[in-house]
């Protein structure tokens, strides 16, 4: 039997996040989704996830501090569409997506985390 893979999607926009889901439904992924930086927070404290994909502005605060809640090997991946936020997340060596381009790029952002 395959295991899932488990991916966390931080993400306040409902519509974005339908769109990222419609992308990767039919795919071997069990997905969840936190729509808050305290939210996701308590969610990886209770469970472990392959993947975490995190708007970096998030209600709450930003998400850049989900790197010291990680656990194992969790891959953290970033996005956003401000050039600020691109600039600031490649400069620290982490993986960096433009927030428009996730849906369509879901697959290959996953295989290259």
């Amino acid at each position: 039997m395959i295991m899932q893979k488990t991916i966390l999607i931080v993400d306040d926009d409902p519509g974005f996040v339908a769109d990222m889901l419609n992308g990767i439904i039919d795919k071997n992924y069990s997905i969840s989704v936190a729509d808050s930086l305290n939210r996701a927070i308590n969610m990886i404290q209770c469970d472990a996830y392959d993947y975490i994909i995190a708007n970096v502005k998030i209600p709450g605060g930003n998400s850049i501090v989900l790197k010291d809640k990680l656990r194992g090997d969790t891959k953290l991946l970033f996005m956003s569409n401000l050039e600020s936020d691109s600039e600031f997340i490649k400069k620290s060596g982490d993986k960096f997506y433009y927030k428009l381009d996730m849906p369509n790029l879901m697959d290959l952002a996953l295989e290259n985390a």
